[in-house]
C-alpha cells in the first residue's frame, strides 16, 4: 500500500510539472513572442536612431527572456528527465552559441547509459553552469576553439571544457559568476574545479550519479 501511495504521489508531481511547463510555454512564450512583435513594428514607424536603439533593446530582452524561459520548461518536462535528454540540450545549446560567436566547437559525448534518469535540478544547475562557461569564454578568453566533453560512467557524470584561448585572471575567477558556479554544484552534491595551462582554462565537472 505504501508503495502504492507512493507510485501515485510520483505520477501527481510528474503530471503537475508536465502541466506547469506547458502553462509557462504556452502563456509565457505568447506573451514575449507578442511584445517581440510589437516592438518590431514600432521600429518600422520611427526613424530617429534614439528610438530605434531603445526597441532593439526591449527585443534583446525579450529575445534573451524567451530563451531563459525554453530552459525552464526544459527543466520542468519530466519527459526530459534523462541523461542523453541533458545531453542533447547541451549540444544544441553550445552548437547554436559558438556559431553565434564565430569559434570552433568540437563537441563529444560518450554515456554508457542514456536513459538513466536525470533530475531536474541537477539538469537545471549543470546546464546554468554551461551557459556561464560559454559567457566567460566568449568575454575573456580570446579563445580559438572550444572542446567540450560529456562522459557518463556507471557513478559519475563528468563534463571538460577547455577554451583554447589565453585563460581568465585571478581576479575574474573570483567574480560572482564562478561563486555562483560553485553554489550551484554545491546544491546538488558535486564539484566544479579549474585550472590553466598552455590550451587555456580547462574547467571539470563532476557529478555522482548515486545522487540522482
Amino acid at each position: 500500500m505504501t508503495k502504492q501511495k507512493e507510485l501515485e504521489k510520483q505520477q501527481a508531481l510528474q503530471s503537475q510539472r508536465d502541466r506547469i511547463s506547458m502553462d509557462m510555454h504556452d502563456d509565457m512564450g505568447s506573451g514575449l513572442s507578442s511584445i517581440k512583435m510589437i516592438s518590431e513594428l514600432l521600429k518600422r514607424k520611427h526613424s530617429d536612431a534614439q528610438t530605434r536603439d531603445e526597441l532593439n533593446q526591449i527585443v534583446v530582452e525579450a529575445t534573451d527572456l524567451t530563451a531563459t524561459m525554453r530552459d525552464l520548461v526544459w527543466s520542468l518536462n519530466p519527459r526530459n528527465d534523462t541523461i542523453q535528454g541533458f545531453i542533447d540540450h547541451c549540444r544544441r545549446f553550445v552548437k547554436q552559441y559558438f556559431e553565434q560567436a564565430q569559434i570552433p566547437l568540437d563537441f563529444q559525448a560518450d554515456c554508457n547509459q542514456p536513459s538513466r534518469e536525470m533530475h531536474g535540478l541537477a539538469r537545471r544547475n549543470l546546464l546554468m553552469i554551461l551557459k556561464e562557461t560559454c559567457t566567460n569564454i566568449y568575454k575573456y578568453a580570446k579563445s580559438k576553439g572550444v572542446d567540450i566533453q560529456i562522459q557518463c560512467s556507471d557513478t559519475t557524470l563528468n563534463i571538460s571544457i577547455c577554451d583554447r584561448g589565453i585563460g581568465l585572471p585571478e581576479n575574474v575567477r573570483e567574480n560572482n559568476g564562478f561563486y555562483t558556479m560553485r553554489k550551484r554544484m554545491q546544491e546538488i552534491g558535486g564539484q566544479i574545479q579549474w585550472h590553466s595551462d598552455k590550451q587555456g582554462l580547462h574547467t571539470n565537472i563532476e557529478w555522482p550519479l548515486t545522487l540522482n
